[in-house]
């Protein structure tokens, strides 16, 4: 499956970190990755 959309969120605990796409077959809303992320870690990302 191939990714088409990334997603940083923000929330009142940090950001979550979501991935999905509609390429393909069967396509699928964004399944999230991460949770609680500071903005320090969204810059290594």
């Amino acid at each position: 499956a191939m990714v088409k959309d990334i997603a940083f969120i923000g929330t009142s605990q940090g950001f979550m970190l979501a991935v999905g796409g509609n390429t393909g077959m069967r396509p699928e809303a964004g399944k999230i990755l991460a949770r609680k992320l500071t903005i320090e870690q969204l810059k290594k990302l």
